[in-house]
């Protein structure tokens, strides 16, 4: 009688473990595929940014990110003395997501973008 006791106890904790694993899991995939989405989406507005002019490209802008539904991206310049060198700045884009009930904000994803920086009186 006791054996049966503690191997419904031991069978017990293992199918208790296993559904707490499993949440977890779910969880993090759920996770990886809003992250992924994120970078797709932030792929092809950095596509339509730099397929344009160069004034097409928001610098210290923020706004909504198409097709990641909740996510917004934000750019700001990055002082780079290599990229300076060559005549180039760096921008980074970071990918944010306001999470539920409350006011703090989960990254998603980040990207730094090397752009030229057109002299005044050069030619292309």
């Amino acid at each position: 009688m006791i054996e049966v006791l503690a191997g419904l106890l031991v069978l017990g904790t293992l199918v208790v473990s296993v559904l707490i694993a499993r949440g977890r899991f779910a969880a993090q995939m759920a996770q990886a595929d809003e992250r992924a989405a994120a970078i797709k989406a932030l792929d092809a507005q950095v596509t339509t940014w730099l397929s344009g002019p160069p004034q097409n490209v928001p610098i210290g802008r923020q706004g909504a990110l198409p097709d990641a539904p909740g996510a917004f991206w934000q750019t700001r310049l990055i002082h780079q003395p290599s990229a300076d060198r060559l005549d180039a700045a760096v921008l980074h884009v970071v990918v944010f997501k306001r999470l539920t009930g409350s006011t703090r904000m989960l990254e998603l994803a980040s990207l730094d973008v090397l752009l030229h920086q057109q002299r005044p009186g050069a030619s292309q």
